[in-house]
């Protein structure tokens, strides 16, 4: 018996025990409590699953890593992408190659169920990064503001996806209500 179940049976005895007179009053502690009592066991069983998906959740978080990693490393040129400052026109065939490797790379892991809008973060920010640094190419042979443009938010959405996964997959290996 939980501390919540307790908490209601000597509820029960004392309204007995002094005649039943406050029904009402009754009726809501007791519902309450079931509230209580239903979110416990809500929260426990969010927890065990938790517990065993954790081994999953961690094996995924360390298939991807070197990938993550790889991605991280071209924030400094999807930042100057998303300034419209560069990254310098001789530098972008080679980060348009390396982002293909790291999109490719991305969709070769499968993620567990409960990590897939995780992984579709990192897919989107991989495929963002790739559509500013192909942008910013072409915006730079056709000296196109529109495309630098376009290149510039398509960055600041991959950088803007990159964190949040990363703050999600964070947040997914640690024990729910904490």
């Amino acid at each position: 018996m939980t501390g919540v179940e307790a908490i209601e049976q000597r509820a029960r005895r004392e309204d007995g025990r002094l005649g039943h007179r406050r029904p009402d009053q009754l009726a809501a502690l007791i519902a309450t409590l079931d509230s209580h009592l239903e979110a416990a066991r809500r929260l426990r069983l969010i927890r065990d699953h938790w517990e065993v998906m954790r081994p999953l959740y961690r094996a995924y978080a360390r298939d991807i890593d070197s990938i993550v990693q790889r991605l991280r490393l071209r924030r400094a040129s999807l930042e100057a992408i998303r300034r419209e400052a560069g990254p310098a026109p001789a530098d972008l065939a080679g980060l348009i190659r390396r982002l293909r490797r790291i999109t490719d790379d991305l969709a070769a892991v499968p993620p567990p169920t409960d990590l897939a809008m995780v992984h579709a973060q990192y897919q989107s920010a991989a495929a963002l990064a790739l559509q500013a640094a192909e942008a910013r190419q072409q915006a730079v042979y056709a000296a196109d503001q529109q495309r630098s443009r376009d290149a510039a938010a398509a960055a600041a959405g991959s950088l803007m996806l990159l964190d949040r996964a990363r703050t999600e997959l964070t947040a997914a290996l640690q024990p729910p209500g904490r």
